[in-house]
């Protein structure tokens, strides 16, 4: 059940989770202070909690950590990495996703004609952004990740705490600073990191092509019997 808070839906398990977990703002407050300036700001409105709406806290298996959403108009669609723009524009951080894919996974991946990664959420794979929205041409906005931390770091702890299994899938030092700061063990087993696809170095690259995130958040979770399916043409 959701339940409608300016003009969105923040689904009611998330809306008590954060709760529980340290978030003590408003959400109506906190989403018309993002939207309400003059700037444009991505994604849309209706948008922004689509993570939570697309994953059900009981339901998340893995959790991967973006920065902010594209900052252009028609790309961002409140899923992290996930992209709504031209396939010819694909992001180079979505093309190194999707090559690591075809290495990690052989012929359980196909790559699809789009950015759509929407079909991972229906696997129980968490697409959020630390902060959830961004301004026009403005990546990495200080003011829109200080409006949104508490309430993503509440989000976190809630799937860290209540969720088992679990793996988080952290790329780049921005999410893994975040997410380590907040979990109950950050040096577990179910806590991979490596360097971000959009990486600019070849080093920094091999890093995270090497690091084999899919299949070894599988090898993870494996245990309990609850994998995912990452082949975007036949999840969900």
């Amino acid at each position: 059940m959701s339940s409608a808070r300016n003009g969105v839906n923040l689904p009611d398990d998330w809306f008590a989770a954060v709760g529980r977990h340290g978030f003590a703002g408003d959400i109506d407050q906190l989403v018309s202070g993002a939207y309400d300036g003059a700037e444009k700001v991505f994604p849309p409105k209706d948008q922004v909690f689509r993570a939570f709406q697309m994953t059900p806290l009981e339901a998340v298996r893995v959790v991967i950590v973006g920065q902010d959403p594209y900052p252009r108009e028609g790309q961002a669609n409140g899923l992290a990495f996930s992209f709504d723009g031209n396939p010819a524009d694909l992001p180079r951080s979505l093309r190194t996703i999707y090559n690591v894919l075809e290495a990690d996974l052989g012929g359980q991946f196909h790559r699809p004609s789009d950015g759509d990664l929407a079909p991972w959420t229906r696997e129980g794979v968490l697409l959020l952004n630390a902060t959830l929205t961004v301004p026009e041409g403005t990546p990495g906005s200080a003011a829109h990740r200080k409006r949104w931390k508490e309430f993503t770091d509440a989000a976190l702890r809630a799937v860290d705490e209540e969720i088992d299994p679990v793996v988080f899938l952290l790329w780049g030092w921005p999410a893994i600073r975040k997410v380590k700061a907040v979990l109950r063990d950050a040096g577990s087993d179910r806590v991979l990191c490596s360097s971000h696809p959009a990486a600019w170095t070849s080093k920094r690259l091999k890093l995270f092509k090497d690091s084999r995130p899919f299949s070894a958040a599988n090898e993870r979770l494996s245990k309990s019997g609850r994998q995912v399916n990452w082949d975007l043409t036949n999840a969900g």
